[in-house]
């Protein structure tokens, strides 16, 4: 038969597996997080995308909510002195219940939804500055044929002698 010392260990191991299904919970919820913001920014969310993020957010907390209402009925029988291993209501099967459907459903999650469509706005770029370049090239052709015409004219025209100085005397 255990003794009362083996039953609160039983009771405080059973409190520790919770507290480690509420972490894991806790991180398929931060997972799914940064699964969505990439999905935001990459692909399309399809409905079922959205089915099995909820569904699958949804059950994670609910898992966290299951564990925190055993490890809280545990703790109230415990003061009573009376030490067990499961809840009146089977709080930790909800828990790890609900904790693997959110795990499944996250995992779902992403395999629907498909990739963004390229926006064409590169080749939109690319003309704008191909046609920009072009018109710099046609103005320093312009540039170029007047400097040309400039130096001829200039070449043609004899040099200017210097004015003389008088003396005042």
């Amino acid at each position: 038969m255990a003794t009362e010392e083996d039953k609160r260990t039983a009771t405080q191991m059973t409190a520790s597996l919770a507290s480690y299904l509420m972490t894991a919970a806790l991180a398929v919820i931060a997972a799914q997080a940064a699964f969505v913001t990439f999905v935001l920014d990459k692909r399309e969310m399809s409905p079922l995308f959205l089915v099995c993020s909820f569904v699958g957010a949804g059950a994670s907390v609910a898992s966290v909510y299951y564990g925190g209402k055993g490890i809280g009925k545990l703790a109230a029988l415990g003061y009573k002195g009376e030490w067990v291993i499961k809840t009146p209501k089977g709080h930790f099967n909800k828990q790890t219940i609900t904790s693997i459907i959110g795990l499944v459903f996250v995992v779902a999650s992403i395999f629907f939804g498909k990739p963004k469509a390229e926006v064409k706005q590169v080749s939109c770029e690319c003309e704008v500055l191909n046609d920009s370049v072009a018109k710099l090239q046609s103005e320093m052709d312009d540039l170029k044929l007047k400097t040309e015409s400039l130096s001829a004219a200039h070449a043609k025209k004899p040099l200017a002698s210097p004015p003389r100085r008088t003396s005042p005397h």
